[in-house]
């Protein structure tokens, strides 16, 4: 190696070249872990590339082989771990697809909770309308009865009354045909006795004939109240029908788009998806100046690069939320009008 070779910068595992320098280097690639078929794949294109170039040449060692294979896999993958699997990314459009999809899923998703809790939210309401209108009408009932007694008791005053009045006239009429004073000054007490308590049954009756008119004016205000009530939920409940009916389809709609969406998604990523989904809702979040806004943290320098590239899909070290690097999308929005004037 010459002494002014170009820097390599170290990024854990990954190892790149700076090719803008006009120096010639070699570079040592560290084995990848790769799945055993990409790795068998690998291992025959190099021994069937071998065998066409030369067949009388001997045949690499399977030391020699393994490098070579890793070789081919450094120059033309790229290898990212998620919690001990390999994600491999062949082209920074590969990546962007990726995002696009899981961005895509997640939209769905979205989409999909924000309908189910509207829908759940109609059942509640209509519950809630069948409430007031079921305490109205016990208020009502309440009412009802409280009149009832009222009326009951008023009854039985005015008989009380009409019984002192009698009572009055036969001490009236007593009081013509005393013969002594004595007698007469106590049918004189008798009659005003009567007559005090003939004036407070009167007020009595009338207190009561008071409430009994202020009961009468309660109910037929509120039997109009539960009229409307009743009116308002019945309506309520044949527009929730139908606006359930709406979710249901368009719920329907959505897990019918989600999972042609998902078909385009690779196993492994979309099994990550739904892990992190489980846990944080939002599974798939971009990054903007250096940092997730997913948790608002910012992520390493290192990390950040490595996103910049293009090359992978990362995972958040604060939130564990699936990352990309927020211009990727920038990108893909610039592809998808330039491709519309094509079509």
């Amino acid at each position: 190696m010459r002494q002014d070779a170009g820097r390599i910068d170290p990024v854990g595992e990954r190892s790149c070249v700076d090719q803008r320098r006009d120096q010639i280097i070699e570079v040592g690639f560290e084995p990848a872990d790769v799945r055993p078929e990409i790795d068998a794949a690998l291992r025959r294109q190099v021994l069937l590339h071998a065998a066409k170039g030369n067949r009388s040449a001997q045949q690499p060692r399977p030391e020699q082989t393994f490098l070579e294979a890793h070789q081919a896999f450094a120059q033309g993958l790229r290898a990212a771990r998620w919690n001990g699997e390999c994600h491999i990314s062949r082209h920074r459009a590969d990546v962007g697809d990726v995002v696009v999809h899981a961005l895509e899923l997640q939209q769905h998703d979205a989409k999909v909770i924000e309908l189910e809790v509207e829908a759940r939210a109609i059942p509640t309401r209509l519950a809630q309308l069948c409430e007031d209108v079921a305490r109205v009408q016990a208020v009502l009932e309440r009412e009802k009865v409280q009149l009832a007694e009222t009326e009951r008791y008023r009854s039985e005053q005015e008989t009380q009354l009409r019984h002192e009045e009698q009572q009055l006239a036969k001490a009236k009429q007593k009081a013509t045909q005393v013969k002594n004073q004595k007698e007469f000054m106590s049918l004189q007490r008798e009659i005003e006795s009567t007559r005090r308590l003939i004036g407070e049954r009167e007020e009595e009756v009338l207190k009561l004939s008071d409430a009994v008119e202020a009961f009468r004016s309660k109910i037929v205000s509120h039997e109009a109240d539960v009229t409307k009530l009743q009116e308002g939920f019945e309506a309520e409940r044949v527009a929730g029908d139908v606006r359930l009916a709406a979710l249901s389809a368009e719920i329907a709609q959505h897990k019918e788009a989600r999972e042609s969406v998902a078909v385009k998604v690779r196993a492994d990523v979309r099994r990550k998806y739904d892990a992190i989904k489980l846990k944080k809702g939002r599974a798939v979040v971009a990054v903007k100046g250096g940092v997730c806004q997913g948790c608002n943290m910012r992520i390493p320098p290192q990390l950040y690069n490595i996103l910049q590239r293009g090359n992978s899909l990362e995972l958040c070290p604060t939130c564990a939320r699936m990352i990309y690097w927020d211009r990727i999308m920038d990108e893909k929005k610039l592809e998808a009008g330039e491709a519309k004037p094509a079509e």
